[in-house]
């Protein structure tokens, strides 16, 4: 209902449980936040994203998005974008921008998933099956080569929902799934209207060996963990 919850316990009403992160509380949220104080907020978020060399200035606020999407996923009554992040080029950071997004909201690194080939569906929905039942907040499809778009990905993105054969059981079974869906690869393409169900992120070092770039933050991922509290 837009309710910010912040008291450690179980909260009965939207069923989650706020455990503090190594037992500290994050800091308080204003109810009545003032405009300056959200454009503080915003500015914060961004600390983490400074570095990321966006192609254009909206695959920035399309990351916070993804960010803002997953930490309100509870009041969200309804299926949430994929967030396609894509680059010019291998050693871009793409999955490292995964991981940052999935720790500044959840504290933990993506689900990952290898894309099995297109022609073989079975394959993508029993994996799809085998997360939604790990209950994973975040999954990311990981170095997508080929055009992405199946009716069972397309399917648990917008519906929420898989159905399959259980592996090693004679037995179908249904799933929900809530999850963030995430996808990463070298100039991303999709198949059928899988286009219109993704947030497109994109990235561009505008050089020709971007894993050689140099940073001011030389493990992000660790400084992320360590200010999560902050950031959420």
């Amino acid at each position: 209902d837009g309710e910010v919850l912040a008291e450690p316990g179980y909260h009965r009403r939207s069923g989650l449980y706020y455990a503090p992160i190594g037992g500290v509380d994050a800091p308080r949220v204003p109810k009545t936040p003032t405009a300056e104080e959200a454009d503080d907020a915003l500015e914060i978020l961004r600390e983490p994203l400074a570095e990321f060399p966006w192609a254009a200035p909206h695959d920035e606020a399309a990351a916070i998005a993804a960010i803002l999407g997953i930490l309100a996923r509870p009041a969200i009554d309804g299926p949430l974008l994929m967030t396609g992040i894509s680059a010019t080029a291998p050693g871009s950071g793409k999955g490292l921008l995964a991981d940052v997004i999935a720790l500044i909201a959840t504290g933990r690194r993506p689900a990952r998933m290898s894309v099995p080939h297109e022609r073989d569906g079975e394959a993508l929905r029993k994996a799809i099956l085998a997360l939604a039942l790990a209950g994973d907040r975040v999954i990311l499809l990981d170095n997508v080569s080929e055009p992405l778009g199946t009716d069972a990905l397309a399917s648990i993105v917008s519906d929420m929902e898989v159905s399959d054969r259980l592996l090693g059981f004679s037995r179908n079974v249904k799933a929900s799934c809530r999850a963030a869906w995430f996808a990463t690869g070298n100039q991303l393409r999709y198949r059928g209207d899988m286009g219109r169900r993704v947030l497109p992120v994109e990235i561009d070092p505008a050089c020709e060996r971007p894993e050689e770039r140099a940073f001011l933050c030389t493990d992000l991922r660790s400084s992320v963990a360590a200010q999560r509290a902050r950031l959420a």
